[in-house]
């Protein structure tokens, strides 16, 4: 195999996995600020107590209504940005033009 063919099947292999890594990318991250939401360390408390407030991104609105329910006293520490919308089962709506996950405008 030649330079140019193994530069090639390299770049395939790229751009092949790097949508899967991104996806899983995400849902890890998700995962992180879900736990940090609803089982905070003792140091996150300690820290939202000294009024540091942390910004969640890319939340899905069900789970923001769940944290407003049963986290309600360290609401003052949470900001919410990029929320997703979901449907009546909780599933991310999707932008019928573009194919994109939609998310609340929130100005910012």
């Amino acid at each position: 195999m030649n330079k140019l063919a193994k530069k090639s099947v390299i770049a395939a292999l790229f751009l092949t996995t790097a949508p899967v890594q991104a996806a899983f990318s995400e849902s890890v991250y998700e995962r992180w600020q879900i736990k940090r939401m609803f089982k905070p360390a003792q140091s996150q408390l300690m820290l939202e107590q000294r009024g540091k407030v942390f910004i969640y991104e890319g939340i899905k609105d069900k789970d923001i209504s769940r944290v407003m329910d049963e986290e309600f006293e360290r609401l003052d520490s949470m900001m919410f940005i990029g929320t997703v919308v979901t449907d009546q089962a909780g599933k991310p709506k999707s932008d019928p033009l573009t194919g994109l996950v939609m998310k609340e405008d929130d100005g910012c």
